[in-house]
C-alpha cells in the first residue's frame, strides 16, 4: 500500500494556509479596532462582563434586525462593510421602535422583555421563503482595499483616543470622584427615565412631557434593558464605541462611492476625525468646525442617520431620467428621516434645504432638457417635509428659545469678544468693531472653503444636494441666535457633508488636472509660512508694553494682514492670464488654500491680555481647558 508523504498527512495544504492567511489579513483591521475598543472600555472602569454583555446585546438587538431588514430592502449589496454599517443604522431605528412598543404600550416592567423583539425577525427569516433566499450569503462585488481598511482602523482608534482624552478620562465612574460636564448629568437622567416611560418625561418634573430630541437617550436605555448593563455604564462609556465606528465607516463609504475613489473616502474620514486645532484651514474651533462632540450625545447619535439619509437621497435625486426607485429604498428613506428627526432637531432642516435646492436647479435646467424628471426628488422632498413638520413640534424645543439675528456666529469668536471689550472700554470705535465683525464673518466662511473644490461638479444633482445642506447649515449658523450657542450644531451637523464634498472635489480635481495637485500643495505650504510670519508680526507688534496702545497696534496690524491677503488675491486673479480655451478653475481654489492659514493671526495674536486689566467690561481670559469643564477641583465631601 502506498503511504502518503508526511507533509500530506499532517496539517493543511500550503494553498489552504494561504487562503487562511489572506482571510486573517482581511479581518486584521477590524480585529485591531475591536481590540482597541475593549482596551479603552476596560481602562475606563468597565468590567469585562459588562463589555461582553453589551457587545452581545448590540449584535442581537441592533445589528441582527437591521441586517435582516437591510437585506430585504437591498437584496444585492455591493460590499460587506456597507451592508453592516447600513444595517447598524437600520437596527437603531428598529430598536427604538421596539423600545417604544414595549416600554410605552406594555407598561412598567415590560421593558425587561425588550430583548425578545429580535425573535420576530428571526422567525420571519425562517418562515418566509423569499426572505430566506435573500438572507443567503451574497457575492459582494466590492472589497475595501487593505490600505483603506487600515486607514479606517487608525481613524477609529484616533477618534476614541480623543474621546478618552476629552470626556472619558474626565468623567470617572462611581465610586471615583470627579465633576462631569453638566450636560452629561442631564442626558444620563433622561436615559434612566427612558427605561420606564416612552416617550420620556422631564426627569425633574413628574408627568411633564420632554420636548427634546431624545432618541440618543432612548437608545442608551434600550441598550441597558437588553444587555442588563447599568444605564450609567452604557451612557457614560459603552454606547459611544459602535456609533463612532458607524460614523467613520459611513463617511468613508459615502465619499468613496460618490468620488469612485477609496482614497477620497479616507480623506473625508481624516477631515472628520482630525481635531480642528490640527487643521490650519479650520482655525476657529468655536464656530462649528468639529462634528465629533462627545459632550453632546444627540450630536454623535444623529451623524450616522444623517450619512445614510444623504446616501439614500443621493441615489434618488440621481436616478436617470426619473427612473424607478425600489420600494425598499423609500421605506429606508422614511426610517432614516424619522431617526434623524428624533436624534438632532437641526439635521432635517438642512437636508430639506438641500432637496429644495436640487428642485430649483433641476427645474431651471429642465427648460433646456425636457427629459429631466423631477418626480423622485419631489417625492423625497415631500417625505422629508412630512416627517419634519410633526417632529419640529414634538421632538424639538427647550427652555431657551432661538431667535433670528445677524452674524450670530461671530459672537462666538475670541477675537470679537475681546474687541467688544475694547470698544466698551473706549479703546476702539464702533465702526472698527463692526468692520472686524464683518471680516471675521468672512473668515468663518473661509474655513469651509474646501467645498469649492466641488464647484466643477455643480451639474451633478448629488453635489447640489450636498452643497445645499452645507449652505443651509452655514446660513443657520449666521442668522440663528441661541442663548447657549446651540446654533453651532447646524454647522457641526453637516461637517461630515463638508468633508465628503471636499474629498469628492479633490478626487475630481486630481483626475482632471494633475498639475493642480503640486500647485495646491505649494500654495498651502506658502500659506502656512505666511500665516506663521503674520502671527509673529502681530504678536510682537506691541512688544512688552502695557496699555491700550498695544491693543490698537495689534488690531491695526492684524486687519492690515487680512486686507493685504484679500487685495493680493483679487489683484492676482485679475492679471492672471487664462490658458487658451479653458478657464483656470483650479487657481482660485489654490489661492483660497494659501490664504486660509494667514487669517488665523486675527484670533491668536489680536488679543493683548494687558489691555483691559482691572476693567469690568473685559471678558474672562481664554482658558485652555476643554469647553464645559471646570478647571477647579471638585469640592470635598
Amino acid at each position: 500500500m502506498r503511504v502518503a508523504p508526511f507533509s500530506a498527512r499532517v496539517g493543511p495544504t500550503p494553498s489552504l494556509l494561504g487562503r487562511r492567511g489572506a482571510r486573517a489579513a482581511r479581518w486584521a483591521p477590524a480585529t485591531t479596532a475591536l481590540t482597541g475598543s475593549v482596551v479603552l472600555a476596560l481602562s475606563t472602569g468597565v468590567s469585562a462582563a459588562d463589555v461582553t454583555r453589551f457587545a452581545v446585546g448590540t449584535a442581537w438587538s441592533v445589528l441582527l434586525p437591521g441586517l435582516v431588514v437591510t437585506r430585504w430592502a437591498r437584496p444585492h449589496p455591493s460590499s460587506l462593510l456597507g451592508e453592516v454599517a447600513t444595517g447598524f443604522v437600520v437596527g437603531l431605528g428598529l430598536q427604538l421602535t421596539a423600545w417604544a412598543m414595549f416600554v410605552g404600550v406594555g407598561g412598567p416592567g415590560a421593558g425587561h422583555w425588550l430583548a425578545l423583539y429580535p425573535l420576530l425577525f428571526v422567525t420571519a427569516g425562517a418562515i418566509s421563503h423569499r426572505l430566506r433566499a435573500r438572507l443567503r450569503a451574497p457575492t459582494y462585488s466590492e472589497r475595501v482595499p487593505a490600505a483603506a481598511a487600515w486607514s479606517l482602523c487608525a481613524a477609529y482608534l484616533t477618534a476614541i483616543a480623543w474621546l478618552w482624552a476629552t470626556v472619558l478620562d474626565r468623567t470617572p465612574l462611581p465610586p471615583g470622584r470627579g465633576r462631569w460636564y453638566q450636560d452629561l448629568y442631564w442626558h444620563l437622567s433622561i436615559s434612566a427615565e427612558a427605561r420606564h416611560s416612552a416617550p420620556p418625561e422631564v426627569p425633574q418634573v413628574a408627568g411633564e412631557p420632554l420636548s427634546y430630541h431624545w432618541f440618543a437617550n432612548a437608545h442608551m436605555a434600550a441598550d441597558a434593558l437588553v444587555s442588563g448593563v447599568d444605564v450609567l455604564v452604557v451612557g457614560a462609556r459603552l454606547w459611544y464605541l459602535p456609533v463612532y465606528a458607524a460614523i467613520i465607516v459611513l463617511t468613508y463609504l459615502l465619499a468613496a462611492r460618490l468620488a469612485a475613489a477609496p482614497w477620497a473616502g479616507v480623506l473625508a474620514v481624516a477631515l472628520v476625525v482630525v481635531p480642528s486645532a490640527l487643521a490650519p484651514v479650520r482655525w476657529i474651533a468655536a464656530v462649528g468646525a468639529e462634528s465629533l462632540i462627545p459632550q453632546s450625545p444627540s450630536q454623535i447619535f444623529g451623524l450616522p442617520g444623517l450619512l445614510v439619509l444623504i446616501g439614500t437621497l443621493a441615489g434618488i435625486v440621481a436616478a436617470p431620467n426619473g427612473g424607478a426607485v425600489r420600494r425598499g429604498e423609500w421605506i429606508l428613506l422614511m426610517l432614516f428621516a424619522m431617526l434623524s428627526a428624533g436624534s438632532k432637531s437641526s439635521i432635517l432642516p438642512t437636508v430639506l434645504a438641500g432637496l429644495l435646492l436640487v428642485l430649483v436647479v433641476s427645474w431651471w435646467r429642465r427648460r433646456t432638457d425636457p427629459t429631466r424628471s423631477l418626480a423622485p426628488t419631489l417625492a423625497a422632498t415631500a417625505l422629508v417635509a412630512l416627517v419634519l413638520l410633526p417632529a419640529s413640534r414634538l421632538l424639538a424645543g427647550g427652555s431657551a428659545g432661538s431667535t433670528l439675528g445677524f452674524l450670530t456666529a461671530v459672537d462666538q469668536t475670541t477675537a470679537l469678544q475681546h474687541a467688544t471689550a475694547l470698544e466698551r472700554a473706549g479703546v476702539i470705535g464702533t465702526p472698527l468693531l463692526l468692520s472686524l465683525a464683518g471680516i471675521i464673518g468672512l473668515l468663518i466662511a473661509v474655513q469651509f472653503a474646501g467645498v469649492l473644490l466641488a464647484w466643477p461638479l455643480r451639474h451633478d444633482p448629488r453635489a447640489v444636494l450636498l452643497a445645499g445642506c452645507v449652505l443651509a447649515g452655514f446660513g443657520a449658523l449666521m442668522v440663528v441666535h441661541h442663548p447657549g450657542g446651540s446654533q453651532l450644531y447646524f454647522m457641526r451637523g453637516v461637517m461630515p457633508i463638508v468633508a465628503v464634498l471636499t474629498a469628492w472635489g479633490a478626487a475630481h480635481a486630481v483626475r482632471r488636472e494633475a498639475r493642480s495637485v503640486a500647485v495646491t500643495a505649494g500654495a498651502v505650504a506658502l500659506g502656512v509660512v505666511a500665516g506663521l510670519a503674520g502671527w509673529a508680526a502681530v504678536a510682537l507688534a506691541g512688544g512688552t508694553q502695557q496699555g491700550p496702545q498695544t491693543g490698537i497696534t495689534r488690531l491695526a496690524l492684524a486687519l492690515s494682514v487680512l486686507a493685504a491677503c484679500a487685495v493680493l488675491a483679487v489683484a492676482f486673479l485679475r492679471v492672471r492670464r487664462r490658458p487658451p480655451g479653458r478657464a483656470p478653475q483650479w487657481w482660485p481654489r489654490c489661492w483660497l488654500r494659501s490664504w486660509c492659514p494667514v487669517p488665523s493671526t486675527a484670533d491668536e495674536a489680536l488679543w493683548p491680555p494687558c489691555v483691559c486689566q482691572g476693567r469690568a467690561s473685559c471678558p474672562p481670559p481664554r482658558s485652555r481647558a476643554p469647553p464645559g469643564y471646570e478647571s477647579t477641583p471638585p469640592p470635598q465631601p
